[in-house]
């Protein structure tokens, strides 16, 4: 196994006890879960901190996320390649605030990598969001009274509100968030344009 892969795995094994047992979750449990010796994580990482921050690292990495929403079955209506799309993105919303809440709770401040710019986010965002517009597809789009532009920006508004803790947006379904945006909230003929 390279390097690269046993990081990899280690970080892959880490981020559950993170998210279970915070920072205090000793190198011992970790190279356990990992299946490794101990001495192992220390001739990948520098040190206890460093092994966190690539799990912090990971959880923000939206190259998986990405991959799933490219995957979406293009061929189901629109309304069942939406709700895809926002199960998809509260899922990785959730991982990320369930990490980022309980380091936070034991006093650990890691964020995204230190270096970033927020150009750099932003090149991220747009990216997710052109992802999302092609979930969308040209054929619907033409079928909308907003851009879908529009439609990804009030369907990434409402999933993560509801998905971060301290919003406490309850826990709508993806089938109800996306109910709302593409329908509303009005009964059928109520004024309904």
């Amino acid at each position: 196994m390279s390097a690269d892969e046993r990081r990899a795995a280690l970080v892959a094994s880490t981020v559950p006890l993170l998210r279970s047992q915070g920072p205090a979750v000793s190198t011992r449990e970790i190279a356990r879960a990992a299946g490794v010796a101990e001495g192992t994580i220390f001739r990948v990482f520098d040190s206890k901190d460093d092994l966190i921050r690539s799990c912090v690292e990971s959880v923000f990495d939206t190259t998986a996320l990405r991959r799933e929403l490219q995957a979406i079955d293009r061929d189901q209506p629109l309304d069942r390649r939406l709700v895809d799309a926002v199960e998809v993105v509260q899922a990785h919303l959730r991982n990320m605030f369930a990490l980022m809440t309980t380091l936070h709770a034991a006093g650990k401040r890691f964020g995204p990598h230190p270096d970033a710019r927020p150009e750099q986010h932003r090149a991220v965002q747009d990216e997710l969001d052109a992802d999302l517009v092609a979930v969308i597809g040209e054929e619907d789009a033409a079928r909308l009274r907003v851009s879908p532009e529009q439609v990804v920006g009030y369907l990434r508004l409402l999933t993560l509100s509801n998905a971060h803790p301290m919003l406490g947006g309850g826990r709508s379904s993806a089938e109800e968030i996306v109910d709302l945006v593409l329908h509303g909230v009005l009964e059928e003929g109520e004024g309904r344009p």
